[in-house]
């Protein structure tokens, strides 16, 4: 009974989200952020336009100067096909330096938007997008520490797997498409309450991310779950954006940056979902 409940709830929680999937001033917000990503993908794109040129060069100086692209991944990006074969990465660093500043905020008010919604009483006041602004330390640092933790597990995991994985391809795909995938998801799982958290109970980063782990270990396949519902088409379009090299050899190179830009889509589809089923799921909460 308690895996069938569960699982109704899982699925009212899906459901539930889908019906608010009218709200416009919910949509025009992660709209607004989509375009934001998608300009810097496109000026590195069509980086030689005169309206991109000099920025793209001071952000390969800089991100060269960080050690966050290889001076040879600098050169090969100033070269056709070369660009599409490290657009991933390069692009990769633009956005993860943008997410640090933004993107914490842009989730945080859309649970506001969420958490508008599913006002039960009149003595609850409705949440001004302005105050989440407040709390854009707390929203930052949670979505530092998700991503932060992300990146190490890209960085060490397959490292740590490369004996096993050596001259066999199924080893490799199976690290690609099944361990890694199932450890973004165990990572958004434990802190995928953090940030509505934030909002909805005025708390701190580390009370937030305290709540959303007690959470995750009270229901653990349900909030694992709900994070793979989340990622999987993301990550599934993401692995595919890191085969730059097939892409290129078998297709047009072009398509690397139309495979990112559905990335980008998907991403804001599936902010939508998180923030709408994590929000709706502490409201839930109250009535248990």
């Amino acid at each position: 009974m308690t895996v069938l409940r569960n699982l109704n709830h899982f699925i009212t929680l899906f459901l539930e989200t889908f019906r608010q999937f009218g709200r416009w001033r919910i949509w025009s917000l992660l709209a607004a952020y989509f375009a934001i990503q998608w300009i810097i993908l496109y000026a590195h794109y069509d980086f030689l336009s005169p309206a991109f040129y000099g920025l793209v060069q001071a952000w390969l100086g800089l991100a060269q100067a960080l050690g966050l692209i290889t001076g040879q991944e600098r050169t090969v990006f100033g070269h056709y096909p070369g660009q599409f074969l490290v657009l991933p990465t390069i692009f990769g660093w633009a956005r993860t330096l943008l997410g640090v500043i933004v993107e914490g905020l842009v989730l945080g008010m859309v649970a506001s938007m969420f958490r508008n919604i599913h006002l039960r009483s009149a003595r609850e006041p409705e949440l001004a997008l302005s105050s989440v602004v407040k709390l854009w330390l707390h929203l930052a640092v949670i979505w530092v520490v998700i991503n932060g933790i992300i990146l190490v597990l890209n960085l060490f995991v397959p490292e740590l797997l490369k004996a096993w994985m050596i001259g066999s391809p199924r080893r490799q795909q199976v690290i690609e498409f099944i361990i890694m995938p199932g450890l973004h998801s165990l990572t958004l799982g434990l802190l995928f309450f953090a940030i509505p958290s934030v909002v909805l109970y005025r708390e701190d980063a580390v009370r937030s991310m305290g709540r959303s782990v007690r959470l995750f270990l009270r229901r653990p396949f349900t909030s694992f779950f709900l994070a793979v519902a989340v990622l999987f088409l993301p990550i599934l379009v993401a692995s595919i954006a890191t085969r730059s090299q097939d892409i290129i050899a078998k297709f047009r190179p072009e398509l690397v940056f139309w495979v990112l830009s559905a990335g980008l889509v998907l991403e804001m589809i599936a902010y939508f979902f998180w923030m709408g089923t994590s929000t709706r799921y502490l409201y839930d909460l109250v009535d248990e």
